[in-house]
């Protein structure tokens, strides 16, 4: 999460003198564009939006297994309503990372703010408290995607036909990697209050 800041955000990606560009949209970026956004000097997206695209990647692994499985057992309607969770969390996971980048930003740009003199220090501190509950939310909302996408894929896995074993481990993987990325973000965010 703590990276610098280096321009502040603007509500359509233009850059304006002192001000970041706003994140990119992640839910629709290409792969390589993605990565390349992740990995620029930009502060977001970072950590809190790839732990959300792990997230749904993994949700996109456990669909394929229960997908592929409900084709072996197709009178077995809670593969069904597993897959149909499944979309819901994932399309949900992206739309968080890319909240996670515009909390973020929102949290660098209020750490910006002048605070020379009372009136300016209180602005830049109910700025930045504002910004902190905002990206606390939404990192508390990508825990909880993650420990529902995994009660859903445990719920099922044992289900799964052997071919998908593999599918059912990724997802597994994925899952437990974006948790500890915000579980991480949020003991970053206590120990920034503290």
């Amino acid at each position: 999460m703590s990276r610098p800041a280096s321009r502040l955000a603007t509500g359509g990606g233009a850059a304006i003198p002192g001000r970041m560009p706003a994140p990119p949209a992640i839910d629709h970026m290409d792969l390589p564009a993605l990565l390349a956004a992740i990995a620029s000097t930009e502060p977001a997206p970072g950590a809190g939006a790839a732990g959300a695209v792990a997230l749904a990647l993994g949700v996109a692994c456990a669909r394929k297994a229960l997908r592929i499985s409900a084709r072996h057992h197709p009178a077995d309607a809670s593969l069904r309503a597993a897959d149909t969770h499944l979309v819901t969390l994932g399309e949900e996971a992206l739309a968080q990372g890319q909240g996670d980048a515009r909390d973020f930003t929102a949290l660098l740009e209020a750490m910006r703010l002048p605070h020379h003199d009372a009136a300016g220090h209180a602005a830049r501190t109910a700025a930045i408290d504002r910004a902190t509950a905002a990206l606390r939310d939404t990192t508390e909302r990508l825990v909880g995607l993650c420990d529902a996408a995994t009660l859903r894929l445990e719920g099922v896995a044992a289900r799964a036909e052997g071919i998908v074993t593999g599918d059912v481990d990724a997802a597994r993987a994925l899952i437990a990697a974006a948790r500890a990325i915000h579980a991480a973000n949020l003991a970053e965010l206590d120990q920034a209050r503290g």
